[in-house]
């Protein structure tokens, strides 16, 4: 409601009532009535000094800790909420008890949505308590969110995933393009994913892991049109029948028939993914397809043989026979790194003064260590491209890294350093006699 200031003087003070009837007061005497009156009433409402608000839980896309983290953040927001009842500190609350696996959380969740049915962040979570089960339940409540709260992109991320299950190409297309348009994935991470695409052969094979290395190609695909000719297979949804029928469907070599699929899910325990992943490739080697798993895909039993025998190129590594010796494909690697990457995110002031904790901080180190991993060989291979790279490592990865990491990785840059400029930078941090 929206008061004007007639509204208040229109009405007589007589009306409020502070003294017995008919004792007159004077008017100094009604104004320090009234001043007694706010006092009383405004301490009366005062919340309690040791609450203060807690941080704002968002995905872990964007920030992310450990689970007892999130402990602490569910344990702050619900003695907040006892405070502030309302509706975005219940959400919050939610938010949190979800990372931190939280016993009770489905329960608490269907509460907050039966008081707050128009909460989107509610609705979000909500959401996916229809995971693996009924898809069009998931999606009644992410589009009723999104209804609610247009900007507000998680759902997007969501209905992206249930569009492709169901089988709608074009509203997967629109989705991504909504997440575009909100700028729902910072550039940093699109610049990666950029990145990553640049440095791989025609019709490669990428396998992916989570949001923030899969997404981004799906939006640099599918809506920008950039390097269309890879397949982006992402490890969790391999786990699903649907995704890997849609995976054959759109192109991807024929690794599997839908009875061995069904065999391995009934014989082995989950997930099945990583099963599925050496099995392609297997198929992809035989059939000349190259397969690169990205950094970001953590090793597990089965996939540590191919990172161990494949070849890294700073930001994904190579699991299939090589096409080209190993000097030819650095040449090429550090080529494309030097001349053909999107670098501009890596200096903003949003990535520079960015906490630890935060995703795609995280996910820019990559570049460093990408570097760090290959010195050896490139010493070895290409000793004439360490200079550009250091350059380029000073320029743009430094920044980045916490103390500790700079120091341990410069270190290991002014070890194998050779050409004048770089010794000269080397003494001047002490690394170098």
């Amino acid at each position: 409601m929206n008061f004007r200031w007639e509204d208040f003087s229109s009405h007589s003070h007589s009306s409020i009532r502070l003294t017995p009837p008919g004792v007159k007061v004077r008017p100094s005497t009604t104004f320090l009535l009234l001043m007694i009156s706010s006092f009383l009433i405004s301490s009366c409402n005062r919340p309690p000094d040791t609450i203060s608000r807690p941080e704002k839980i968002v995905s872990m896309r964007q920030v992310c800790y450990d689970q007892a983290t999130y402990q602490e953040l569910a344990t702050a927001w619900r003695e907040y909420y006892q405070v502030f009842p309302y509706e975005e500190s219940y959400a919050n609350w939610m938010y949190a008890a979800r990372y931190a696996g939280k016993e009770n959380y489905q329960e608490l969740l269907e509460k907050g949505v039966l008081k707050y049915p128009a909460n989107p962040t509610l609705l979000y979570l909500y959401s996916m308590s229809f995971h693996g089960k009924e898809l069009q339940d998931a999606k009644q409540y992410l589009e009723r969110a999104i209804g609610l709260a247009p900007e507000y992109s998680d759902p997007w991320f969501s209905l992206v995933i249930n569009y492709l299950e169901d089988g709608q190409p074009e509203q997967v297309n629109l989705a991504l393009a909504k997440l575009l348009e909100l700028n729902a994935i910072q550039d940093v991470v699109m610049d990666y994913n950029y990145n990553v695409l640049a440095l791989l052969p025609p019709d490669a094979i990428l396998v992916t892991n989570g949001d923030n290395d899969t997404y981004p190609g799906w939006v640099l695909q599918r809506v920008l049109g950039i390097r269309p000719d890879v397949a982006i297979v992402n490890r969790s949804l391999l786990n699903t029948t649907w995704y890997f029928k849609q995976l054959i469907q759109d192109g991807l070599i024929r690794f599997m028939d839908l009875t061995e699929l069904e065999t391995i899910r009934e014989q082995t325990p989950p997930p099945w993914s990583d099963t599925l992943i050496v099995r392609l490739v297997e198929a992809a080697a035989v059939k000349g397809y190259p397969v690169y798993f990205a950094h970001t895909l953590y090793g597990s039993p089965q996939l540590e043989p191919l990172l161990k025998a494949g070849g890294d190129i700073g930001l994904c590594t190579r699991v299939t026979p090589p096409k080209k010796n190993r000097e030819q494909e650095l040449q090429e690697m550090t080529e494309v790194w030097l001349t053909g990457f999107r670098s501009g995110s890596l200096q903003s002031w949003g990535l520079q003064y960015a906490r630890r904790s935060q995703s795609p901080r995280w996910l820019a180190t990559n570049y460093a260590y990408g570097l760090v991993n290959l010195l050896e060989e490139l010493q070895r291979y290409n000793p004439e491209q360490l200079p550009g790279l250091f350059t380029w490592y000073r320029l743009w990865a430094l920044p980045l890294l916490e103390l500790e990491q700079a120091e341990q990785l410069n270190n290991l840059w002014c070890q194998l350093l050779e050409d004048e400029a770089g010794c000269d930078w080397c003494r001047e941090q002490g690394l170098l006699p």
